[in-house]
């Protein structure tokens, strides 16, 4: 039977192989996304948009002639209400090169951890050198793993503080990923299907279950195929996560006409 504490033993008594190409893949497009935000952003000013300091000084002097911005930092939420107030572009903009940066330093730090320990994001020569790198060493990881305030699990030594989409690919494995709403989800997932998971591989970030599951019967080709009974207990899943026999997200009609069967 699965609990927190089977859980948590078990990230924390195990190594995950990760995809230092896919990591490579995420910094190439991190920094392409924003070299492109930052044309249309030098459009309106040539400052050091990932300073607090210069950013907030260029929307109170410059755009909003006023003390709009109050205090040394700014979050997106006030940027929100400065486009709603002022329809102006550069707010939005803003927003989008602020998350792409954020995306970029959280990509930089696991390099930095668990990938090259010597890179530098601000030596030119040595990013170029890694982003063109054709081959790299077997990677794993052994995060640490605890129940934070709200339920959930928490990571740390990496945290892996990164979309849904992207930690899926970040690990080797074919891993899906089944948000739950808390931890009781995931519990029921596991108690219910985890028979299916391959050799019991999977991990929990926050409340949201990556598994390396069997969840249809071509995982058996070319042997033959699964008994009856567990090609049953697959579709169960499917229809209960809502995933096609090729592991892809359904529509939101075709999950209600599974349903309805």
């Amino acid at each position: 039977m699965y609990t927190v504490e089977t859980i948590l033993n078990r990230i924390n008594d195990t190594g995950y192989r990760i995809r230092p190409a896919y990591v490579q893949a995420m910094l190439k497009h991190s920094i392409m996304e924003k070299e492109n935000i930052m044309v249309n952003l030098s459009k309106y000013a040539e400052i050091d948009f990932t300073s607090n300091r210069d950013v907030i000084g260029f929307i109170n002097n410059r755009l909003l002639r006023r003390e709009g911005i109050q205090g040394k930092t700014i979050s997106n939420k006030v940027l929100e209400e400065l486009f709603e107030e002022t329809n102006n572009p550069f707010f939005q903009t803003l927003i989008i090169f602020r998350k792409c940066h954020d995306r970029y330093k959280k990509v930089v730090s696991l390099i930095k951890a668990v990938i090259d320990s010597e890179f530098n994001k601000d030596n030119d020569n040595g990013v170029t050198a890694f982003l063109n790198r054709g081959r790299f060493e077997t990677i794993w990881i052994n995060p640490e793993a605890k129940q934070n305030s709200v339920g959930g699990i928490s990571l740390s030594n990496p945290s892996l503080p990164f979309s849904t989409e992207d930690i899926k690919n970040i690990f080797v494995g074919d891993y899906i990923a089944i948000p739950c709403k808390d931890m009781d989800g995931v519990l029921y997932i596991l108690n219910k299907y985890g028979d299916l998971l391959n050799d019991d591989n999977y991990i929990v970030i926050g409340t949201t279950l990556y598994a390396d599951i069997r969840y249809s019967d071509w995982y058996d080709s070319p042997f033959p195929p699964s008994d009856e009974e567990e090609i049953k207990h697959m579709e169960d899943f499917r229809r209960e996560i809502g995933i096609d026999y090729y592991g892809d997200k359904l529509k939101e009609e075709s999950v209600q006409e599974e349903q309805r069967e």
